[in-house]
């Protein structure tokens, strides 16, 4: 018997170096609103440009240089870092389900998430609308039945993924009442020779 998973959605896991992360940390609480924004503050989407996030840059493209040549096969050259921002929750905070319109693909950088955090998990929809025309009694748990899938955020690590895949995050909870921080970007096409695939 063979088993052929077709059209994978490629979702790559890297790691950032936990002194660049409390470098950031740093520098984000000391801009943080907490008086207008008291459960979420999101900064500009300016932050790939600020040389003072330039190391968290530097480790984004490294990350994403090897997403889009070795996971993608993309021409790296051909694609640009045209947004990143920053996002820094208190309890009882997630995100709604969305996508990232007219990028090519995405990421998210954990800068620090506590121990003692429950819930704010990255929740990633299934692209399969077709495989909702049916609901068998499923006997067990798999990325081939669930309906979306999720990961657990920690500090210092990077998940790039398609922008067209929906995401978003169930709420977050510490008893330590600690923030929740992490950063997001997303590449653009800059160029292509508009080819329709392989065929």
């Amino acid at each position: 018997m063979i088993t052929d998973l077709l059209f994978a959605t490629p979702v790559t896991e890297y790691d950032l170096d936990l002194s660049i992360c409390n470098d950031a940390k740093k520098i984000l609480l000391q801009e943080v609103e907490f008086d207008t924004y008291p459960l979420n503050y999101c900064t500009k989407d300016d932050l790939n440009i600020r040389p003072e996030f330039a190391d968290v840059r530097e480790c984004i493209e490294q990350a994403s240089r090897h997403y889009a040549l070795e996971v993608l096969k993309v021409d790296f050259d051909t694609l640009s870092l045209t947004g990143m921002w920053a996002n820094v929750h208190k309890n009882n905070f997630g995100h709604c389900i969305h996508q990232h319109p007219n990028s090519f693909f995405s990421g998210v950088v954990y800068i620090d998430v506590p121990d003692d955090m429950k819930g704010g998990d990255l929740i990633l929809v299934d692209p399969r609308q077709a495989k909702n025309m049916v609901y068998p009694n499923f006997i067990g748990e798999s990325a081939i039945s669930d309906r979306w899938m999720t990961y657990t955020p920690k500090t210092g690590k990077i998940l790039l993924f398609p922008s067209w895949l929906e995401h978003g995050t169930n709420a977050y909870l510490s008893d330590s009442g600690s923030y929740r921080i992490s950063m997001s970007f997303n590449y653009q096409l800059i160029k292509s020779d508009f080819g329709y695939g392989r065929f």
